[in-house]
């Protein structure tokens, strides 16, 4: 191997380390939508930079470096293929002046956003990145059979993907509407007329989470290096005891006794 394919490939070495941090932010709960779409376009620079190189390698030399650099940045990529990939296409023509349907000028004293025909509200709000883990929205419950409050304990682009019902404490994936073949009227009906209030469910639900912990035979000290797995009890430094609800990659979605927190890993 000669020495510019040598440094080439040292430079590509260095510059995975910036790009894995890039991707890691990029799944953090406040990353934004274009933070993503710009840790993708990272990640696949920096695999074309490599395969370019790859290709000019002897067989001998390209089996080293895929054992070691070529395997870290396969990782890399599967991590990145959960990112929203750059858009494509041309860009839009501009509107003409006189289009009234374009985006209404705004004035200095305004303090509303600019509203364009076509473009769901919150669907503008979940790409700026502003649903987070630990919020709370309203959606359709199964169990409930009916619209509840719910937590949200996994985002994905942006989008809430996973909660878990404040009601009756049941996790599931985010949807708006009950699942085909079902009759939410009656469902609903039936689960008004029996079956305790909201609040009295909710105390229940944290009776039923301190019992639980309080009588875990297994609880993990909490070490931000350390792996965990969906359901294990934690010892937490500052909120005790806590049962992980999700596992992201750079944080852990923990019930604890006094409510939901994300915990931050090393």
């Amino acid at each position: 191997m000669d020495e510019t394919t040598r440094a080439g490939l040292d430079e590509i070495t260095r510059d995975s380390s910036l790009v894995l941090d890039a991707v890691d932010n990029a799944f953090e709960e406040h990353a934004t939508f274009w933070q993503q779409v710009e840790a993708r376009k990272q990640v696949d620079a920096l695999m074309l930079r490599f395969r370019e190189i790859d290709r000019r390698l002897s067989e001998t030399d390209r089996l080293a470096v895929d054992r070691s650099l070529g395997r870290k940045l396969r990782d890399l990529t599967k991590t990145a293929a959960r990112l929203p990939a750059p858009p494509a296409g041309s860009a839009a023509s501009r509107p003409s002046g006189d289009d009234f349907l374009g985006t209404r000028a705004i004035s200095a004293s305004s303090s509303r956003l600019p509203r364009v025909i076509g473009v769901d509200p919150a669907a503008a709000k979940r790409a700026a990145g502003s649903v987070r883990v630990g919020d709370d929205l309203d959606c359709w419950c199964g169990p409930c059979a009916d619209m509840k409050s719910h937590t949200i304990i996994a985002v994905m682009e942006g989008v809430p993907v996973q909660v878990v019902c404040r009601r009756c404490g049941s996790r599931h994936k985010h949807r708006q509407a009950p699942a085909r073949g079902t009759t939410p009227g009656l469902a609903t009906r039936t689960a008004t007329q029996a079956g305790p209030t909201d609040t009295e469910r909710r105390a229940d639900d944290k009776r039923k989470l301190v019992d639980e912990l309080q009588s875990a035979a297994s609880v993990r000290t909490f070490v931000p290096n350390e792996r965990y797995r969906s359901g294990e009890i934690i010892q937490h430094a500052e909120w005790g005891r806590g049962k992980i609800e999700n596992t992201l990659p750079r944080s852990l979605v923990v019930r604890f006794a006094s409510g939901i927190k994300q915990v931050k890993l090393a």
